[in-house]
């Protein structure tokens, strides 16, 4: 890797510009905390809480590249306001590497400690009939699933769907621990949850013995981890 950009100190002459701190903050906690931030921005940690506290200020070649690590436009980092033709506040980047308006993003609830936010595209999710306000973000605890799913890869589920009323995955509380099972309600009212690996035991709950059995919602999205 190569060294860092030289900061520039700061003096009475030379203020930061209003908000960059609490703007490179927010990268950060957008893209998982300081650490990560630091690491994939190619500068030292120490070097990102001077920028945060405003000691110093960021080199241009910095400054891009925090806002390349954090998805985010140079003007938005710079300004936090679009100049003429540049994206919004908050402006990140979609798939095809368009900027867009940081409230075209949702960030789902998380269950669970440790997940990183996620955002998702509102217009992709509401092309897959999913409301945007109604969704819950989960890790796979175990190789239950496998090889649908593996250790700690993340499911998002549609929290509307609080009952089996078809065959799919879902996401289960079990004992204070969200998992994802694949379940099918039979024809006397009994549910049958599974897993997709042999070595797990199924399980058949009838309609009226399902205590401790709490439906999060159905699985929309996989995303695996590597």
């Amino acid at each position: 890797m190569s060294p860092p950009a030289p900061e520039t100190p700061q003096d009475p002459t030379h203020a930061p510009l209003s908000g960059l701190g609490e703007r490179i903050a927010a990268l950060a906690d957008r893209v998982g905390g300081k650490r990560r931030l630091a690491a994939k921005a190619g500068v030292r940690e120490s070097q990102l809480f001077r920028y945060i506290r405003g000691d110093n200020i960021p080199s241009l070649a910095t400054a891009a590249a925090l806002a390349d690590a954090g998805d985010v436009s140079l003007e938005w980092l710079a300004y936090g306001t679009p100049r003429s033709g540049g994206p919004g506040p908050g402006g990140i980047r979609d798939g095809n590497g368009a900027y867009t308006s940081e409230s075209e993003w949702v960030a789902p609830s998380r269950f669970g400690d440790g997940i990183a936010p996620l955002r998702f595209q509102r217009t992709w999710l509401e092309s897959q009939h999913l409301d945007p306000e109604s969704l819950l973000l989960a890790e796979s605890p175990d190789d239950a699933m496998a090889p649908t799913l593996q250790p700690r890869d993340l499911v998002l589920a549609d929290a509307r769907a609080t009952r089996v009323e078809t065959a799919g995955l879902y996401l289960f509380l079990l004992e204070g621990i969200a998992v994802p099972r694949r379940a099918v309600p039979l024809p006397d009212g009994a549910l049958r949850v599974g897993c997709d690996n042999p070595v797990y035991p199924e399980l058949t709950m009838p309609r009226e013995d399902r205590s401790g059995l709490r439906v999060l919602g159905r699985i929309a999205w996989a995303g695996r981890r590597y």
